[in-house]
């Protein structure tokens, strides 16, 4: 293939529309909106997609929120704070830029709770959708898929935001379950925003399943996937594929 790097457009020149390109994406490629099958069941409290080859309940969310907000840095100052009078960290004044990795564990647990915070939040709702969703259509063996889109004005990198979500997803119950059990599988990719790699903007798509043996449903993702590229392509006018950004398959759990 060739070198997609003279057709990428410049940063927001073209602003696609998340729910609707991808609705529309979905039912062209063999999935149906939820909210067509169940009529007015509730449909806020249910996924956004159901395929029924493979049996797959999907949901779509959208990370608009900057990766590190005012409230983050105000809570982490707070933490800081508590940090050195608790004699964790020794006392600084003005400003001073601190790395996770160079404070005490206790610290880099609080430190994380603030980073997962809005991830935890998306992973939350979207793992109630699904759950409520393989009940109301009968579907209690159906796979999980949560399509993260990045629609942020700032962001993390791909690896770092897995990262994070992968914190969040190792919780268990006291039954040993894990909390998130309705997500198989968890694909974050940009529609429109984009990776930086070799001074150029790449659109990406980085998925990561529970465990590594789950064959039907990354089979189900990567034509997905194959397909989502040049649907995308055609959506920015462009001749040839969007590129993947190499990011490997992650382990979620």
């Amino acid at each position: 293939m060739d070198s997609p790097q003279t057709k990428i457009r410049p940063w927001n020149e073209l602003v696609i529309p998340v729910e609707s390109s991808f609705d529309e994406f979905v039912v062209k490629h063999g999935g149906q909106l939820v909210r067509d099958v169940i009529g007015n069941l509730n449909p806020a409290k249910n996924a956004d997609y159901v395929f029924h080859s493979p049996a797959i309940v999907a949901e779509l969310k959208s990370m608009e929120r900057p990766a590190f907000t005012e409230e983050d840095s105000k809570r982490l100052n707070e933490l800081a704070a508590k940090w050195m009078n608790l004699g964790l960290i020794p006392r600084f004044y003005g400003t001073r830029q601190m790395r996770l990795r160079d404070v005490p564990v206790t610290c880099q647990r609080d430190w994380l709770k603030v980073l997962q915070a809005p991830w935890k939040k998306k992973l939350e709702l979207a793992n109630k959708q699904i759950k409520q969703t393989k009940v109301t259509l009968k579907m209690p063996n159906a796979g999980g898929v949560l399509f993260l889109v990045n629609d942020a004005p700032s962001w993390v990198s791909p690896d770092n935001a897995f990262n994070l979500m992968t914190r969040v997803l190792r919780s268990k119950k006291d039954t040993g379950e894990h909390v998130y059990s309705h997500l198989d599988c968890i694909v974050y990719f940009s529609i429109n925003a984009r990776v930086i790699q070799d001074g150029k903007g790449w659109n990406f798509w980085h998925p990561g399943y529970r465990t590594k043996d789950e064959p039907i449903i990354s089979n189900f993702v990567n034509r997905l996937r194959d397909a989502w590229f040049q649907y995308h392509s055609n959506l920015l006018g462009m001749e040839k594929e969007v590129f993947q950004v190499p990011s490997g398959t992650e382990e979620i759990l």
